[in-house]
Protein backbone atom coordinates (compact mmCIF):
# COMPACT_ATOMS: atom_id res chain seq x y z
CA UNK A 1 0.00 0.00 0.00
CA UNK A 2 1.22 3.66 -0.93
CA UNK A 3 1.56 5.67 1.46
CA UNK A 4 0.21 9.04 1.51
CA UNK A 5 2.34 12.14 1.85
CA UNK A 6 1.30 13.92 4.88
CA UNK A 7 -0.63 17.52 4.28
CA UNK A 8 0.64 20.47 5.79
CA UNK A 9 -1.63 20.79 8.80
CA UNK A 10 -0.51 17.20 9.47
CA UNK A 11 3.13 18.23 9.27
CA UNK A 12 2.32 21.37 11.64
CA UNK A 13 0.09 19.04 14.30
CA UNK A 14 3.68 16.79 14.21
CA UNK A 15 5.56 20.03 15.00
CA UNK A 16 3.66 20.72 17.94
CA UNK A 17 5.23 17.71 19.66
CA UNK A 18 8.69 19.61 19.74
CA UNK A 19 7.28 22.75 20.70
CA UNK A 20 7.56 24.14 24.35
CA UNK A 21 5.98 26.95 26.43
CA UNK A 22 8.92 28.80 27.89
CA UNK A 23 8.55 30.42 31.42
CA UNK A 24 11.39 32.79 32.81
CA UNK A 25 11.84 34.41 36.04
CA UNK A 26 14.26 37.84 35.70
CA UNK A 27 14.86 41.18 35.53
CA UNK A 28 13.34 44.25 34.25
CA UNK A 29 15.67 44.99 31.56
CA UNK A 30 12.89 48.17 30.73
CA UNK A 31 12.63 49.74 33.46
CA UNK A 32 14.43 53.03 33.90
CA UNK A 33 15.04 53.11 37.49
CA UNK A 34 16.95 49.50 37.54
CA UNK A 35 19.29 50.41 34.63
CA UNK A 36 20.23 53.91 36.20
CA UNK A 37 20.58 52.74 39.67
CA UNK A 38 21.26 48.99 39.76
CA UNK A 39 21.21 48.41 42.98
CA UNK A 40 17.37 48.25 43.04
CA UNK A 41 16.63 45.95 40.02
CA UNK A 42 12.77 45.29 39.29
CA UNK A 43 12.02 41.15 39.23
CA UNK A 44 9.64 40.23 36.90
CA UNK A 45 7.88 37.12 35.24
CA UNK A 46 7.58 36.23 31.37
CA UNK A 47 6.62 33.64 28.93
CA UNK A 48 7.86 32.50 25.53
CA UNK A 49 7.92 29.71 23.24
CA UNK A 50 10.67 27.46 21.52
CA UNK A 51 10.92 24.34 19.89
CA UNK A 52 13.57 21.22 20.03
CA UNK A 53 16.51 20.76 17.92
CA UNK A 54 19.11 18.35 17.37
CA UNK A 55 22.45 19.99 18.14
CA UNK A 56 25.54 18.71 17.12
CA UNK A 57 24.05 15.06 16.97
CA UNK A 58 22.34 15.39 20.66
CA UNK A 59 18.86 16.44 21.78
CA UNK A 60 17.20 18.07 24.21
CA UNK A 61 18.57 21.59 22.89
CA UNK A 62 15.94 24.33 22.21
CA UNK A 63 16.10 27.48 19.84
CA UNK A 64 14.81 30.35 20.65
CA UNK A 65 14.59 33.81 21.22
CA UNK A 66 17.37 36.09 22.89
CA UNK A 67 14.58 38.59 24.22
CA UNK A 68 13.50 35.78 25.77
CA UNK A 69 15.83 34.51 27.40
CA UNK A 70 18.59 37.34 28.62
CA UNK A 71 18.32 38.66 31.67
CA UNK A 72 17.08 35.30 32.91
CA UNK A 73 17.66 33.81 36.23
CA UNK A 74 15.63 30.83 36.20
CA UNK A 75 13.60 29.17 33.01
CA UNK A 76 11.44 26.43 32.75
CA UNK A 77 9.36 25.02 30.11
CA UNK A 78 6.85 22.81 29.54
CA UNK A 79 5.13 20.51 26.94
CA UNK A 80 2.27 18.89 25.80
CA UNK A 81 3.84 15.12 25.73
CA UNK A 82 4.36 15.76 29.72
CA UNK A 83 0.97 17.55 30.74
CA UNK A 84 1.90 20.68 33.23
CA UNK A 85 4.78 19.11 34.22
CA UNK A 86 7.84 21.75 34.84
CA UNK A 87 11.74 20.95 33.17
CA UNK A 88 14.48 23.23 34.06
CA UNK A 89 16.72 24.43 31.20
CA UNK A 90 20.12 26.51 31.08
CA UNK A 91 21.40 29.35 28.65
CA UNK A 92 23.85 27.73 26.07
CA UNK A 93 24.27 30.80 24.25
CA UNK A 94 22.71 34.14 23.66
CA UNK A 95 23.06 37.09 21.18
CA UNK A 96 22.10 39.96 23.66
CA UNK A 97 21.47 42.73 20.93
CA UNK A 98 19.09 40.86 19.67
CA UNK A 99 20.81 40.96 16.24
CA UNK A 100 19.90 38.20 15.21
CA UNK A 101 17.33 37.85 18.03
CA UNK A 102 18.50 33.95 18.53
CA UNK A 103 19.19 31.73 21.82
CA UNK A 104 20.38 28.56 22.54
CA UNK A 105 18.76 26.66 25.29
CA UNK A 106 19.46 22.92 27.08
CA UNK A 107 17.37 21.08 29.50
CA UNK A 108 19.98 20.10 32.33
CA UNK A 109 21.14 16.52 32.41
CA UNK A 110 18.45 15.45 35.40
CA UNK A 111 15.40 17.26 33.58
CA UNK A 112 16.03 15.56 30.33
CA UNK A 113 16.23 12.39 31.48
CA UNK A 114 12.87 12.96 33.69
CA UNK A 115 11.09 14.61 30.50
CA UNK A 116 12.19 11.44 28.56
CA UNK A 117 10.42 9.19 31.50
CA UNK A 118 6.98 11.60 31.66
CA UNK A 119 6.86 11.55 27.63
CA UNK A 120 7.28 7.89 27.16
CA UNK A 121 9.92 8.53 24.63
CA UNK A 122 13.52 7.29 23.82
CA UNK A 123 14.52 10.52 22.44
CA UNK A 124 13.42 13.82 22.55
CA UNK A 125 11.83 15.05 19.47
CA UNK A 126 13.40 17.84 16.86
CA UNK A 127 12.17 20.01 14.07
CA UNK A 128 14.07 20.00 10.76
CA UNK A 129 16.34 23.03 10.36
CA UNK A 130 15.77 24.48 6.66
CA UNK A 131 18.74 25.74 5.77
CA UNK A 132 19.00 24.98 2.06
CA UNK A 133 14.66 25.65 1.61
CA UNK A 134 14.54 28.65 -0.58
CA UNK A 135 11.89 30.51 1.06
CA UNK A 136 9.82 33.17 -1.86
CA UNK A 137 6.76 35.64 -1.60
CA UNK A 138 3.41 34.08 -1.60
CA UNK A 139 4.85 30.55 0.15
CA UNK A 140 2.71 29.32 2.57
CA UNK A 141 3.82 29.64 6.22
CA UNK A 142 2.42 28.04 9.66
CA UNK A 143 3.73 30.16 12.86
CA UNK A 144 3.89 27.54 16.18
CA UNK A 145 3.68 29.02 19.76
CA UNK A 146 2.43 29.61 22.93
CA UNK A 147 0.73 33.43 22.83
CA UNK A 148 -0.85 35.41 25.22
CA UNK A 149 -0.53 32.90 27.90
CA UNK A 150 -2.36 29.72 26.32
CA UNK A 151 -1.51 26.25 27.61
CA UNK A 152 -1.33 25.09 24.39
CA UNK A 153 0.28 25.20 20.83
CA UNK A 154 -1.57 27.75 18.59
CA UNK A 155 -1.60 27.66 15.51
CA UNK A 156 -1.28 30.70 12.96
CA UNK A 157 -1.53 30.73 8.97
CA UNK A 158 -0.46 32.67 6.31
CA UNK A 159 2.07 33.48 3.54
CA UNK A 160 5.35 35.06 3.24
CA UNK A 161 4.33 38.43 2.43
CA UNK A 162 7.79 40.35 1.91
CA UNK A 163 11.60 40.55 2.77
CA UNK A 164 13.08 43.34 5.13
CA UNK A 165 16.79 43.56 4.24
CA UNK A 166 19.53 44.04 6.83
CA UNK A 167 21.77 47.43 7.47
CA UNK A 168 24.75 47.78 9.72
CA UNK A 169 23.06 47.44 12.76
CA UNK A 170 20.09 45.07 11.89
CA UNK A 171 20.17 41.95 10.25
CA UNK A 172 17.11 40.94 7.48
CA UNK A 173 13.94 39.50 8.04
CA UNK A 174 11.19 38.06 6.68
CA UNK A 175 7.64 39.21 6.89
CA UNK A 176 4.51 37.04 6.97
CA UNK A 177 0.78 38.04 8.13
CA UNK A 178 0.27 35.07 10.51
CA UNK A 179 -0.54 36.41 13.30
CA UNK A 180 2.18 36.84 15.88
CA UNK A 181 1.33 37.61 19.38
CA UNK A 182 2.87 38.36 22.71
CA UNK A 183 4.28 34.77 23.56
CA UNK A 184 4.94 33.55 20.48
CA UNK A 185 8.61 34.91 19.85
CA UNK A 186 10.60 32.02 19.80
CA UNK A 187 8.33 29.37 18.21
CA UNK A 188 8.79 28.12 14.73
CA UNK A 189 7.93 29.69 11.57
CA UNK A 190 7.22 26.32 8.89
CA UNK A 191 6.70 25.90 5.38
CA UNK A 192 5.17 22.24 4.04
CA UNK A 193 7.71 19.80 4.47
CA UNK A 194 7.88 20.16 8.20
CA UNK A 195 10.71 22.86 7.64
CA UNK A 196 11.72 25.12 9.62
CA UNK A 197 12.56 28.14 7.86
CA UNK A 198 12.62 30.80 10.93
CA UNK A 199 11.89 31.81 14.31
CA UNK A 200 9.23 34.20 15.44
CA UNK A 201 10.26 37.20 16.56
CA UNK A 202 7.87 40.17 16.38
CA UNK A 203 5.23 42.56 15.37
CA UNK A 204 5.05 46.30 14.74
CA UNK A 205 2.65 47.72 17.22
CA UNK A 206 -0.24 48.94 15.54
CA UNK A 207 0.06 47.63 12.46
CA UNK A 208 -2.19 44.48 10.99
CA UNK A 209 -0.53 41.56 9.31
CA UNK A 210 2.80 42.31 9.78
CA UNK A 211 5.07 40.13 11.76
CA UNK A 212 9.14 39.28 11.65
CA UNK A 213 10.52 36.42 11.17
CA UNK A 214 14.24 35.70 12.29
CA UNK A 215 15.67 33.81 9.18
CA UNK A 216 16.91 30.16 9.95
CA UNK A 217 20.44 30.59 8.44
CA UNK A 218 20.91 33.44 10.67
CA UNK A 219 20.54 30.89 13.61
CA UNK A 220 22.76 28.54 11.98
CA UNK A 221 25.80 30.91 11.89
CA UNK A 222 25.19 31.51 15.69
CA UNK A 223 24.90 28.41 16.84
CA UNK A 224 28.33 27.03 15.06
CA UNK A 225 29.55 30.32 17.69
CA UNK A 226 27.79 28.63 20.43
CA UNK A 227 29.29 25.61 20.20
CA UNK A 228 32.81 27.34 20.84
CA UNK A 229 31.54 30.28 23.15
CA UNK A 230 28.28 31.55 25.04
CA UNK A 231 27.97 34.52 23.31
CA UNK A 232 27.58 35.65 19.82
CA UNK A 233 27.12 38.87 17.79
CA UNK A 234 26.66 40.74 14.74
CA UNK A 235 29.43 40.25 12.21
CA UNK A 236 30.81 43.71 10.40
CA UNK A 237 32.83 44.03 8.44
CA UNK A 238 34.33 47.74 9.87
CA UNK A 239 33.41 50.44 7.09
CA UNK A 240 31.33 52.59 6.69
CA UNK A 241 30.17 52.92 2.82
CA UNK A 242 28.27 55.85 0.65
CA UNK A 243 26.81 54.61 -2.63
CA UNK A 244 28.56 55.05 -6.14
CA UNK A 245 27.55 57.58 -9.06
CA UNK A 246 29.49 58.50 -12.26
CA UNK A 247 31.16 61.47 -11.10
CA UNK A 248 32.29 60.30 -7.83
CA UNK A 249 33.81 56.88 -10.09
CA UNK A 250 35.34 59.37 -12.04
CA UNK A 251 37.38 60.84 -9.05
CA UNK A 252 37.90 57.96 -8.10
CA UNK A 253 39.71 57.29 -11.28
CA UNK A 254 37.71 54.23 -12.19
CA UNK A 255 35.01 53.97 -15.23
CA UNK A 256 33.03 51.23 -13.05
CA UNK A 257 29.94 53.43 -11.10
CA UNK A 258 28.89 49.89 -9.66
CA UNK A 259 29.98 48.92 -5.82
CA UNK A 260 29.91 51.32 -2.76
CA UNK A 261 32.54 53.68 -1.77
CA UNK A 262 34.35 52.91 1.41
CA UNK A 263 33.70 56.45 2.95
CA UNK A 264 35.75 55.23 6.43
CA UNK A 265 37.84 51.92 7.89
CA UNK A 266 37.36 51.63 11.44
CA UNK A 267 40.17 51.27 13.75
CA UNK A 268 40.63 47.04 15.23
CA UNK A 269 37.92 46.20 12.89
CA UNK A 270 38.48 43.54 9.75
CA UNK A 271 38.60 45.68 7.27
CA UNK A 272 41.61 47.43 8.53
CA UNK A 273 43.32 43.62 9.28
CA UNK A 274 42.75 43.02 5.84
CA UNK A 275 43.93 45.99 4.59
CA UNK A 276 41.19 48.27 3.10
CA UNK A 277 41.26 52.08 2.55
CA UNK A 278 39.16 54.79 2.66
CA UNK A 279 38.15 55.58 -1.32
CA UNK A 280 38.08 52.05 -1.99
CA UNK A 281 35.62 50.96 -3.89
CA UNK A 282 34.00 47.68 -2.98
CA UNK A 283 33.11 45.47 -6.30
CA UNK A 284 31.75 42.28 -4.67
CA UNK A 285 32.13 40.64 -1.48
CA UNK A 286 31.99 36.07 -1.43
CA UNK A 287 31.92 36.49 -5.10
CA UNK A 288 28.40 39.12 -4.59
CA UNK A 289 28.62 41.44 -6.93
CA UNK A 290 27.22 44.64 -5.82
CA UNK A 291 25.34 47.52 -7.53
CA UNK A 292 26.00 51.07 -6.91
CA UNK A 293 23.84 51.09 -3.55
CA UNK A 294 25.13 47.87 -2.64
CA UNK A 295 22.53 45.70 -3.34
CA UNK A 296 23.23 42.42 -5.03
CA UNK A 297 22.73 42.24 -8.68
CA UNK A 298 22.18 38.58 -8.67
CA UNK A 299 18.84 38.99 -6.61
CA UNK A 300 17.55 42.55 -7.05
CA UNK A 301 14.82 41.78 -10.16
CA UNK A 302 13.34 39.48 -7.15
CA UNK A 303 13.71 40.75 -3.80
CA UNK A 304 16.23 43.13 -1.99
CA UNK A 305 19.32 41.76 -0.54
CA UNK A 306 22.66 43.90 0.19
CA UNK A 307 26.25 43.96 1.21
CA UNK A 308 25.22 44.17 5.13
CA UNK A 309 23.20 40.69 4.14
CA UNK A 310 26.19 38.75 2.68
CA UNK A 311 28.29 39.92 5.52
CA UNK A 312 25.57 38.71 8.37
CA UNK A 313 25.40 35.32 6.15
CA UNK A 314 29.14 35.04 7.63
CA UNK A 315 30.10 33.08 10.91
CA UNK A 316 32.07 34.24 12.99
CA UNK A 317 36.14 32.79 12.46
CA UNK A 318 34.66 31.90 8.74
CA UNK A 319 36.59 33.52 5.39
CA UNK A 320 34.86 36.75 3.83
CA UNK A 321 36.67 38.34 1.03
CA UNK A 322 36.53 40.94 -1.00
CA UNK A 323 37.07 42.65 -4.58
CA UNK A 324 37.50 46.18 -4.76
CA UNK A 325 38.98 48.80 -7.33
CA UNK A 326 41.44 50.88 -5.99
CA UNK A 327 42.56 53.92 -8.26
CA UNK A 328 41.50 51.87 -11.53
CA UNK A 329 43.08 48.67 -9.89
CA UNK A 330 41.17 45.43 -8.99
CA UNK A 331 42.66 43.82 -5.67
CA UNK A 332 40.82 40.80 -3.52
CA UNK A 333 41.32 40.67 -0.13
CA UNK A 334 40.75 37.65 2.09
CA UNK A 335 40.09 36.92 5.66
CA UNK A 336 38.49 35.26 8.53
CA UNK A 337 35.92 37.18 10.06
CA UNK A 338 36.09 37.68 13.55
CA UNK A 339 33.63 39.71 16.11
CA UNK A 340 34.88 42.90 17.03
CA UNK A 341 33.58 46.52 19.32
CA UNK A 342 33.75 50.00 17.52
CA UNK A 343 34.91 52.33 19.70
CA UNK A 344 31.72 53.83 20.57
CA UNK A 345 28.22 54.13 22.69
CA UNK A 346 28.02 50.04 22.89
CA UNK A 347 25.15 47.60 24.12
CA UNK A 348 24.92 46.34 27.11
CA UNK A 349 21.66 45.05 27.79
CA UNK A 350 22.28 42.12 30.09
CA UNK A 351 22.26 43.81 33.24
CA UNK A 352 24.13 41.11 35.45
CA UNK A 353 27.18 41.75 32.71
CA UNK A 354 26.77 45.24 33.93
CA UNK A 355 29.46 46.87 36.46
CA UNK A 356 28.71 49.64 38.56
CA UNK A 357 30.10 51.65 41.29
CA UNK A 358 28.51 53.49 44.19
CA UNK A 359 30.66 56.56 45.08
CA UNK A 360 29.90 59.35 47.79
CA UNK A 361 26.24 59.41 46.79
CA UNK A 362 26.96 58.88 42.83
CA UNK A 363 25.89 55.94 40.90
CA UNK A 364 28.69 55.36 38.32
CA UNK A 365 28.14 53.26 35.22
CA UNK A 366 30.08 52.73 32.22
CA UNK A 367 27.67 54.32 29.40
CA UNK A 368 25.70 52.07 27.08
CA UNK A 369 22.57 52.57 24.66
CA UNK A 370 20.07 51.17 27.35
CA UNK A 371 21.83 53.78 29.66
CA UNK A 372 21.53 56.68 27.04
CA UNK A 373 17.76 55.54 26.69
CA UNK A 374 16.89 55.24 30.03
CA UNK A 375 17.97 58.57 30.63
CA UNK A 376 16.11 59.88 27.76
CA UNK A 377 13.08 58.73 29.55
CA UNK A 378 13.53 61.10 31.93
CA UNK A 379 14.13 64.02 30.19
CA UNK A 380 18.01 64.31 29.94
CA UNK A 381 18.91 65.40 26.68
CA UNK A 382 20.27 62.98 24.07
CA UNK A 383 22.70 65.54 22.25
CA UNK A 384 24.29 67.00 24.85
CA UNK A 385 25.18 63.24 26.24
CA UNK A 386 26.58 62.52 23.41
CA UNK A 387 28.20 64.92 23.04
CA UNK A 388 30.12 64.88 26.20
CA UNK A 389 30.59 61.20 25.40
CA UNK A 390 32.73 61.69 22.03
CA UNK A 391 34.35 65.35 23.15
CA UNK A 392 35.23 64.22 26.78
CA UNK A 393 36.82 60.69 26.04
CA UNK A 394 35.29 58.70 28.67
CA UNK A 395 32.85 56.36 28.81
CA UNK A 396 31.99 57.29 33.23
CA UNK A 397 28.63 58.66 33.57
CA UNK A 398 26.40 59.34 36.58
CA UNK A 399 23.12 57.55 36.30
CA UNK A 400 21.79 58.26 39.69
CA UNK A 401 22.54 60.80 42.66
CA UNK A 402 21.25 60.09 46.07
CA UNK A 403 18.87 62.41 47.88
CA UNK A 404 20.98 63.84 50.68
CA UNK A 405 24.25 62.62 49.45
CA UNK A 406 27.41 64.67 49.62
CA UNK A 407 26.94 64.39 45.75
CA UNK A 408 23.79 66.25 45.93
CA UNK A 409 24.96 69.17 48.08
CA UNK A 410 27.87 69.76 45.99
CA UNK A 411 25.62 70.26 43.21
CA UNK A 412 26.66 67.20 40.66
CA UNK A 413 23.66 65.30 38.44
CA UNK A 414 22.38 62.79 36.65
CA UNK A 415 24.00 62.65 32.99
CA UNK A 416 27.17 64.04 33.48
CA UNK A 417 30.72 62.14 32.71
CA UNK A 418 33.54 62.01 35.20
CA UNK A 419 36.48 62.80 32.63
CA UNK A 420 39.49 63.31 35.61
CA UNK A 421 40.19 62.15 39.07
CA UNK A 422 43.33 63.45 41.25
CA UNK A 423 44.14 65.39 37.61
CA UNK A 424 44.29 62.09 35.91
CA UNK A 425 42.38 61.70 32.96
CA UNK A 426 39.36 58.57 33.75
CA UNK A 427 38.09 56.58 30.76
CA UNK A 428 36.07 53.40 32.24
CA UNK A 429 35.42 52.04 35.41
CA UNK A 430 38.64 50.53 35.50
CA UNK A 431 40.56 53.85 35.21
CA UNK A 432 38.72 55.16 38.05
CA UNK A 433 39.43 52.53 39.88
CA UNK A 434 43.04 52.63 39.68
CA UNK A 435 43.73 56.09 40.48
CA UNK A 436 41.09 55.58 43.71
CA UNK A 437 43.54 52.85 44.73
CA UNK A 438 46.73 54.86 44.21
CA UNK A 439 45.09 57.57 46.42
CA UNK A 440 44.14 55.41 49.30
CA UNK A 441 47.55 53.30 49.44
CA UNK A 442 49.37 56.74 48.96
CA UNK A 443 46.86 58.14 52.07
CA UNK A 444 45.69 60.95 50.27
CA UNK A 445 43.25 62.26 52.39
CA UNK A 446 40.42 63.58 49.49
CA UNK A 447 39.71 62.22 45.46
CA UNK A 448 38.87 65.25 42.83
CA UNK A 449 36.54 64.55 40.50
CA UNK A 450 36.53 66.45 37.15
CA UNK A 451 33.36 66.53 34.76
CA UNK A 452 32.49 67.14 31.27
CA UNK A 453 30.30 70.16 31.85
CA UNK A 454 33.07 71.51 34.25
CA UNK A 455 31.83 70.79 37.85
CA UNK A 456 34.41 69.31 40.52
CA UNK A 457 33.71 67.38 43.31
CA UNK A 458 36.38 67.12 46.47
CA UNK A 459 35.53 63.84 48.51
CA UNK A 460 37.00 62.70 51.51
CA UNK A 461 38.09 59.43 51.92
CA UNK A 462 37.18 58.95 55.45
CA UNK A 463 33.19 59.91 54.34
CA UNK A 464 33.44 57.20 52.13
CA UNK A 465 32.29 53.37 52.48
CA UNK A 466 34.49 50.37 51.89
CA UNK A 467 32.52 48.81 49.52
CA UNK A 468 32.55 52.66 47.76
CA UNK A 469 35.47 51.94 46.59
CA UNK A 470 35.03 48.76 44.74
CA UNK A 471 33.47 48.04 41.56
CA UNK A 472 30.18 45.97 41.90
CA UNK A 473 27.57 43.84 39.92
CA UNK A 474 24.25 42.62 40.57
CA UNK A 475 24.06 39.48 42.08
CA UNK A 476 21.65 36.77 40.75
CA UNK A 477 21.05 35.41 44.02
CA UNK A 478 19.42 38.69 44.90
CA UNK A 479 16.18 38.42 43.09
CA UNK A 480 13.60 37.17 44.95
CA UNK A 481 10.19 36.50 43.23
Amino acid sequence: MIQQKKSFAEQARDATKAVVRIHVQGFSETDPRSILDPRFVVPEEWSGSGFFINHNGEDGYILTNSHVARNSVRLQIRSILTSDEPFNVEVLGIVEDLEPDVALLRLTNSDKKRFLKYSGLKRIPALKLGFSVDVRRGDEVKTIGYPLGVDEPHFSGGEISNFIAGSGDTTERMVTDAAINLGNSGGPALVRGGWVVGINTAVIEGAENFGFITPIHLAKNVLDVFSRKRKAGLPRLGVLIQKNSAPNAASLKTANAEGVIVRKVLAGSPAEAMGLKARDLVLAINNENLDRHGNILAVSKSRKRNIYDILHGIAEGKPVSVKIDRAGKILRFKKNLFYWNPDEISQKPVLVDREFMSFGGLILQEVCADIVSALISFGYNRDIILKDFYMGGSKLVVTHVSSGSLAEEMGLYVSDFVVAAQREKVRDLKSFFLILHDAKKNKQRHVLLEFASGAIGNFEFKHLAPDELFVQRIQPTELKI
